[in-house]
């Protein structure tokens, strides 16, 4: 194994640039005027004696074009005109129904609090948060900004809520699969060759009021409940007892109990963005504990830091269950439409619901990010945001309730 560093030089005005090494692409750059980058890649199998094409392809943005085609490799990697996306694979978090429940005397702030039974379906989760070259290459534009991270395998940034479930909605239509949001207006066909510059950009309220079909098997951003048992690892909400005699819960971050070891954050981030998954997974394990098991779910990386994720749910009142005999919470997520809507959404009408309240029409965004070090605990739920907002330190990463094909190493 090598590698090889590719210095390219921009002598004229604002274009994007892809590099291609042997064919494949390896990375999409947004460069400035008169600008020089550097690159660098490994190549799998590297001889001096070798020789190796090197091919730098540029243009505007502003003609890029949308996708037309997306597919699935067998290793996961979605495929997009005919170009490999890497870190772009989804993986298995739950392939059977599971039940949570904490007891009257959890006192917990996420979305499993005391005396709530919260029951989920199977479901699978990117990865990585998405990232700048999938995002670019799907949607035809990278909003993100070139001072806080600019590269393929870079989480897109400066994101709003519009703009994550418009590229989920996309991505879904391009290979062939019914898309989970619906927005007054858009047809199936319109996602098809829908882009970025598209997006609304200010308050919207056809947008605020977009509908979410959880029977769909297309993309979508992962509920809440979703978001945070994928960070926990699905580890029973108990506390566990380390070697001193404290009490903790398991991993207040996503894989270990310090969050430098799992997340890009305030204080080791240069404040920046980084590649994703530079960082363990949440399949670390955790040393400060004491009976309890390794987080099952391995291959999720940044879920405590690097960018925040943006979720399905606005920003809501969780509430108890009331008592143990109160039925679960079943696949729960906010509700849409008019502030202080109730939810009495889920695929299971047999459900019983307390009513949850929208907060001031804010979206919800967990996790840290390399921006603050305050938010990056899995039950922080603090984090929230008007729809149509842009920040350098919001991201997303994508959701299906459907489980599909998979290599054989997830």
């Amino acid at each position: 194994m090598g590698r090889i560093g590719v210095q390219y030089t921009n002598p004229s005005e604002s274009i994007c640039t892809d590099i291609f090494i042997n064919g494949e692409r390896r990375c999409g750059l947004n460069t400035d005027n008169n600008t020089t980058q550097v690159q660098y890649f490994t190549i799998p199998n590297y001889k001096r004696t070798t020789s190796y094409s090197i091919q730098v392809r540029s243009w505007k943005s502003s003609v890029y074009g949308p996708a037309v085609t997306v597919s699935t490799r067998t290793d996961g990697n979605l495929v997009v005109n005919g170009v490999v996306c890497d870190k772009t694979a989804l993986v298995k978090v739950l392939t059977a129904d599971k039940t949570l429940t904490n007891g009257s005397g959890y006192n917990y702030n996420g979305a499993f609090p005391a005396n709530r039974t919260v029951r989920l379906t199977p479901y699978s989760l990117g990865s990585y948060e998405v990232t700048q070259q999938l995002y670019y290459t799907v949607m035809g534009g990278n909003p993100s900004t070139k001072n806080y991270g600019n590269s393929s395998t870079y989480p897109v940034n400066y994101i709003n809520w519009y703009m994550a479930i418009a590229f989920c909605n996309k991505l879904s239509v391009l290979q062939g699969l019914t898309p989970c949001y619906t927005i007054s207006g858009y047809t199936d066909n319109d996602w098809k060759t829908f882009t970025h510059s598209m997006v609304p950009t200010s308050n919207n309220s056809t947008w605020n009021a977009a509908t979410m079909n959880f029977k769909a098997n297309g993309y979508h951003l992962p509920t809440e409940a979703q978001w945070e048992m994928a960070a926990r690892g699905g580890q029973n909400l108990d506390y566990a007892k380390n070697s001193s005699g404290t009490y903790y819960f398991w991993t207040k971050y996503a894989g270990h109990d310090e969050y430098n070891q799992v997340a890009w954050n305030y204080s080791n981030s240069s404040i920046t963005t980084h590649q994703v998954g530079t960082k363990p997974s949440t399949s670390t394990v955790n040393d400060y504990y004491v009976n309890v098991n390794t987080n099952s779910y391995s291959y999720l990386y940044d879920m405590s830091g690097n960018v925040r994720e943006l979720i399905n749910d606005w920003y809501y009142t969780v509430t108890t269950g009331g008592s143990s005999s109160d039925k679960p919470y079943y696949n729960p997520y906010c509700g849409y439409g008019t502030n202080n809507s109730s939810l009495p959404t889920s695929i299971s009408s047999s459900t019983s619901y307390t009513t949850i309240q929208k907060y001031y029409d804010k979206v919800l965004t967990r996790g840290g990010s390399y921006y603050n070090n305050s938010y990056c605990a899995v039950d922080d739920r603090n984090q929230y945001q008007d729809p149509y907002e842009q920040s350098t330190y919001t991201g997303f990463r994508i959701c299906r309730n459907t489980i599909y094909a998979y290599n054989s190493s997830y």
